[in-house]
């Protein structure tokens, strides 16, 4: 055998050719719009009639400043994500997340309203240098009635004082929320 060479080099004269393993499938992902909603589904390799892992509908926010530019605010998302293979993306709950900016309160919760409707209260996560990110559970009651609302409200108290108020457009939710549960679920109507 020859020095510094592996046994397949020194038996043949040749490199051994590289293990092959089979490649996996890249994920789908179906997209579309509603509105001011950009909305997504990933499925699992190339199947679409399976179940997908993750859906998300989500409205970035931003307003213009004095000079005319664009100052991002944050976001709204609802998403529903594949905690494990036992439980479907159907049997998940909506998960409203908003993205606020930076200076406020963390001590007091952000409150997310729809009209002139009760505000949900939602739990801080985490902040970021963009922003800072709450989120909350939504019931079924919860996700229908912000899926027919007009217009919601992001509520945060100010470090200084004040609450700052992020409203934002609920027209068009109810028809990008419909359409990722019909791929979460084919066949089924909401």
């Amino acid at each position: 055998m020859a020095v510094g060479v592996g046994p397949a080099l020194a038996a043949t004269g040749k490199p051994a050719a590289p293990a092959t393993s089979q490649p996996q499938a890249s994920p789908t992902t179906l997209t579309g719009t509603s509105g001011p909603w950009n909305y997504r589904c990933v499925f699992p390799g190339a199947n679409v009639t399976t179940s997908p892992v993750l859906c998300v509908m989500e409205q970035s926010l931003a307003m213009q400043d004095a000079q005319k530019k664009t100052v991002p605010l944050g976001a709204v998302i609802f998403a529903r994500a594949q905690v494990d293979n036992k439980t479907p993306l159907s049997g998940r709950p909506w998960r409203l997340t908003v993205e606020t900016p930076l200076g406020l309160s963390l001590k007091t919760q952000p409150r997310v309203a729809a009209d002139k409707g009760a505000p949900l209260t939602l739990v801080w996560q985490s902040c970021v240098s963009t922003g800072c990110l709450a989120s909350a559970d939504l019931t079924d009651d919860q996700v229908k009635y912000l899926r027919h609302a007009k217009q919601g409200h992001i509520m945060a108290d100010k470090l200084a004082g004040g609450v700052l108020t992020i409203n934002f457009d609920l027209l068009g939710a109810d028809d990008g929320l419909k359409a990722l549960d019909g791929w979460i679920s084919p066949g089924t109507s909401h």
